[in-house]
């Protein structure tokens, strides 16, 4: 009986050991950052995806915002990268300069680009399509032309910048027609 009594009670131990544990659901990765929300069209017809990371590289590059002495901003420059598995799919510069002129950008104010006056500002877009390699396939730049509209909000508190603008860029080889890019963005850090 005491040999039936201990079988019994050993049982359950062996057995538990011998079961597999149940394995720990793996967890999820977590999700890619967020660079900023972003919305762009090229020629109005081509939407422009942002994807600044492709689990390899993390392209979400921080806006730079510069001021003067006083605190007036005097230049502001972007860059967004949009990525593949295997290269870019296309990259973008976009400056305003105001220290040309030793003028300001004001928070919020569409600026036009091309007319001059007093507070003439300089903005330059590239624009390079890679078609998803590492080589670009076409550049496109405002060279002279300077022509478009742009506006930024600057948000001191959360060091973020957002705006809208649009650009058009001449194919820096002279061979293709030039590209409108038209963009709204919002939460890029600075």
């Amino acid at each position: 009986m005491k040999k039936l009594l201990l079988i019994l009670l050993c049982l359950p131990l062996i057995y538990s050991s011998c079961q597999e544990d149940d394995p720990v659901p793996a967890a999820n990765p977590p999700p890619p950052p967020t660079c900023c929300a972003f919305s762009g069209t090229v020629n109005a017809t081509t939407t422009l995806t942002h994807n600044p990371t492709n689990g390899i590289m993390d392209m979400c590059m921080p806006a730079s915002v510069a001021t003067n002495q006083n605190g007036d901003i005097v230049d502001i420059m972007l860059q967004f990268y949009s990525l593949c598995s295997n290269g870019y799919d296309w990259t973008m510069n976009v400056e305003l300069n105001a220290t040309v002129n030793d003028s300001i950008i004001q928070n919020n104010q569409t600026y036009n680009l091309g007319t001059p006056s007093t507070n003439y500002l300089i903005g330059n877009v590239i624009f390079n399509d890679y078609n998803c390699s590492w080589m670009p396939i076409s550049t496109h730049t405002n060279g002279a032309n300077q022509s478009g509209t742009v506006m930024f909000d600057v948000d001191w508190v959360n060091n973020e910048i957002g705006g809208a603008f649009t650009l058009t860029g001449e194919d820096a080889s002279g061979v293709l027609p030039p590209k409108t890019v038209i963009c709204t963005f919002s939460g890029l850090p600075f």
